[in-house]
């Protein structure tokens, strides 16, 4: 049995392809039973807002944490295991 928890983390930066992040979190919190770790940065906040007119609240009731943009040591480390490609 794995110990680890299953941790998938999604990050979606200010390009116009925010849109398939945010796609992604809305298809995971459908259909996982855990949701997962996002991040952003500052310039998806803009993008969010302009081009997918949707609020950071609403996108971030989708994850189950949500790390600000400046916070990388908390999945830096390699004790943070991840489902990863």
């Amino acid at each position: 049995m794995n110990s680890h928890p299953r941790r998938l983390i999604v990050g979606i930066t200010g390009a116009s392809g925010a849109v398939y992040g945010v796609r992604l979190l809305r298809l995971l919190a459908a259909t996982e039973s855990s949701k997962p770790t996002w991040f952003m940065s500052r310039s998806a906040k803009v993008t969010l807002t302009q081009e997918l007119d949707i609020g950071v609240a609403e996108v971030s009731a989708l994850a189950k944490v949500v790390h600000q943009v400046d916070n990388i040591r908390s999945i830096s480390s390699g004790s943070f295991r991840t489902l990863a490609w």
